[in-house]
């Protein structure tokens, strides 16, 4: 998985998680002694070294319990968070301030 930081990076990340879980659930379905850990293991794997820096800001490379934290961890990783949105559009106005574009000039 490529985790570079840019605008295909939602739906790679979409294809990506897409292909694991059905990968996981084909796996799992034809050999039933396959448990969450390896689950959890074979997530933290396909994810990468990226993934697994993703997973231990997140707090959870050591998660063996459910596979789908592990995703969850991913998801917030991908999606911006609305104090983001929120930060990058107060400092739009910080540096134009109430300034038309032809004064700001």
């Amino acid at each position: 998985m490529d985790w570079a930081i840019d605008a295909r990076l939602p739906q790679r990340y979409k294809e990506w998680r897409r292909e694991v879980r059905n990968e996981l659930r084909l796996s799992m379905a034809e050999d039933s002694d396959k448990t969450e850990l390896w689950a959890c293991t074979y997530v933290v794997v396909c994810s990468g070294e990226q993934g697994e820096d993703i997973l231990q800001q997140a707090g959870m490379l050591g998660e063996t319990n459910d596979h789908k934290n592990i995703f969850k961890a991913f998801d917030n990783f991908v999606t911006p968070s609305s104090h983001y949105i929120e930060d990058c559009i107060d400092y739009f106005y910080m540096k134009q301030g109430d300034l038309s574009i032809s004064e700001f000039q």
